[in-house]
């Protein structure tokens, strides 16, 4: 067993090495510079800003929850290249890509607006 002053010791030895001891005692620091006028720069911006933010893992439950897709429609779209890709996490377990999710659910209703103006147009009673 480690005694009390050594483990004492080798707590202050980390902190003055500047080692995290505590997630708590990480801090964010935000990105505030001014956003530019110029569309190509923002897009750099926006793009580098996606590499800095952090990587958010959706377990199945939570892809289902959010797509209001079954287990099985998941993998077979999956498996189709119609939906986002799975990552593996453990050897027992996947998740998905939050953005990827997200993005996915972005061009489904993409693609619903056209047929959603089509649609109105037929039930408009004839002249």
């Amino acid at each position: 067993m480690i005694s009390r002053a050594v483990r004492e010791s080798t707590r202050e030895s980390r902190e003055s090495q500047g080692a995290i001891t505590h997630m708590s005692t990480y801090k964010f620091k935000p990105d505030i510079r001014p956003a530019s006028s110029d569309p190509a720069r923002a897009q750099d911006s926006s793009e580098a800003h996606a590499r800095t933010a952090p990587i958010r893992i959706l377990r199945l439950a939570r892809v289902i929850d959010m797509t209001g897709l079954g287990k099985t429609k998941i993998y077979e779209l999956q498996a189709q290249g119609r939906f986002p890709m799975s990552v593996r996490i453990t050897t027992h377990s996947v998740g998905w890509v939050e953005h990827e999710v997200q993005a996915w659910l972005s061009g489904r209703l993409e693609e619903r607006k056209p047929a959603a103006a089509v649609a109105r147009r037929r039930i408009r009673a004839p002249e």
